[in-house]
């Protein structure tokens, strides 16, 4: 049966071969090489005239758009302050502040952060040039209206807010609160303790006496020289100050000699960032409304701890609306007896609170003591006011300490006692006799301890994380907020600030504006 088919293909194939003409000339056409592709090409020089409209540039759903259509309704009159082109007067018109303002807000929309690529946009980049009417913008302008009108920025900063309040976006039922580290534009490097940086700022001032008068130096360069060497002197001046302040802020003396400072940037510090190493970085703290994600206050420190940001960025929110927010969700860095009992009945303070086990933990940890022999197994008699250990030693009450808002009252046991018992390796190594400490906190810690333990709060609490950490990614992910561009903390506050307005802008494109376009569309 197999042979038969073997046979029958051999000739079905015979067959196709003798009927199709391509198989038949399969082999001469293999023989002749083929054409090499044709392209279309690419002429480069040659020149062009083109008609185009503005408006054809970008699409009706882009960005650009809709920024200037919201700032079409914020008041930005406080930047036209120092203006002196004047209707009916002679000189050259000047920019729009609102356009400088919408270039900006696209600008950290796209993650740009230099003045220069800025320029180098609103010259070719479609979204730009419609932005500012094919028009080129100096850099220097751009840089210098980032850094300046610092008021006038925090007003932008709150017209912002008032009008995506307008539009039901903040109700402040709900906020969070949650700090991120932003590295400075200055180096490591650029740290110096005081010994070097009395000697740069010799040099400096040797420099600047060498130059002479700025105002009588033949050229502009020479002029500009000596500019910058008194900048420079200046800001070593300015670096000896915030050394002084580092050097206050350290309790032992080795800590105060081995404090050090920026020569470039003065009032950046150093601290601890999220990857676990320590850099040069502005701690930043942003209060986020947590239904609609809109950022409600910005704030830039120099302090690297958290919980003293608090007070300050809950008052400001006061500030700016009038009314503390109902409840208020952050991590552990921020609780404190301090905080806990400050904001006891002014709004729902939410927030893991267990500074009594972390310093028994501690102690514990210090002292060698085994984890089975931990104050915690320790029985307290309310009756007699003893702890009882788990040998059935007695430690009787020896003292007590008053701080804000607890009281420490101090336990201890017969040093004869633990020196007759066999488990004083595993409970008191270090020490001739063991010691335990309870703390009786203030009511409003203990109501908070207890709220925080019920399941309600529990799912509640489960929401800080979304919301918190959301609007600290988009800054560093999405518009690239991860380095300052410029230096010193009221520019890169200014940096931060433009940085926020543009997000909560976007917010409300994508809860109001998209919505309403696309209803307007389809």
């Amino acid at each position: 049966m197999s042979e038969q088919l073997l046979d029958f293909g051999e000739n079905w194939t015979a067959q196709a071969q003798a009927v199709d003409p391509a198989v038949v000339n399969s082999a001469a056409t293999d023989s002749i090489p083929r054409p090499a592709p044709r392209f279309k090409p690419i002429d480069r020089s040659q020149y062009e005239y083109r008609v185009f409209c503005l408006e054809e540039l970008i699409e009706a759903e882009h960005p650009a758009r809709a920024i200037w259509e919201f700032l079409d309704g914020v008041d930005t009159s406080p930047f036209e302050e120092g203006i002196l082109a004047l209707q009916g007067r002679a000189g050259q018109a000047t920019l729009q502040p609102r356009l400088l303002i919408a270039l900006w807000l696209l600008a950290c929309v796209d993650g740009v952060g230099s003045a220069r690529e800025l320029s180098r946009r609103c010259e070719h980049h479609p979204a730009y040039r419609w932005l500012c009417g094919d028009e080129a913008i100096n850099y220097h302008t751009l840089s210098d209206f980032r850094v300046q009108r610092r008021e006038a920025l925090e007003g932008l900063f709150v017209e912002v807010l008032a009008a995506l309040s307008h539009e039901g976006l903040i109700r402040l039922r709900r906020v969070t609160q949650d700090g991120t580290r932003i590295h400075t534009a200055a180096s490591a490097a650029s740290f110096h303790r005081q010994a070097s940086m009395e000697k740069c700022l010799s040099e400096a001032r040797q420099q600047v006496q060498a130059l002479g008068d700025p105002e009588q130096q033949p050229g502009r360069v020479e002029a500009a020289q000596k500019r910058v060497q008194q900048e420079r002197a200046q800001r070593l001046q300015l670096a000896r100050q915030e050394l002084q302040k580092i050097r206050d802020s350290k309790k032992t003396e080795e800590d105060k000699q081995q404090a050090r400072v920026s020569t470039s940037e003065p009032e950046a510090r150093i601290m601890k960032m999220p990857e676990k190493h320590f850099a040069p970085a502005y701690n930043a703290q942003l209060v986020t409304d947590a239904d609609s994600g809109v950022i409600v206050d910005a704030e830039l420190s120099q302090n690297g701890s958290d919980f003293v940001q608090l007070t300050p960025a809950l008052e400001q929110v006061k500030h700016n609306f009038g009314r503390l927010p109902d409840q208020v969700l952050v991590d552990e860095g921020y609780m404190s007896r301090e905080n806990i009992m400050e904001w006891d009945g002014r709004t729902d303070l939410l927030g893991p609170y267990d500074q009594q086990g972390k310093d028994t933990a501690e102690q514990r940890r210090r002292n060698g003591i085994a984890e089975e022999f931990a104050a915690t197994v320790f029985r307290f008699d309310p009756n007699s006011n003893s702890f009882v250990c788990p040998q059935g030693c007695c430690l009787q009450a020896a003292g007590k300490n008053i701080g804000v808002g607890k009281i420490e009252h101090h336990y201890r046991a017969d040093a004869a006692a633990c020196a007759a018992c066999s488990s004083k390796p595993q409970c008191c190594p270090k020490t001739a006799a063991r010691t335990v400490t309870r703390i009786e906190e203030d009511e409003a810690v203990v109501r908070l301890r207890q709220k925080m333990a019920t399941a309600p709060v529990k799912a509640t609490y489960k929401l800080r994380a979304r919301v918190a950490e959301f609007s600290n990614l988009w800054l560093k992910e999405k518009m690239d907020l991860r380095r300052f561009h410029v230096r010193g903390l009221q520019k890169a506050r200014a940096e931060l600030l433009w940085h926020v307005i543009a997000y909560n802008i976007q917010q409300w494109i994508r809860l109001r504006w998209r919505p309403m376009l696309a209803e307007l569309i389809g």
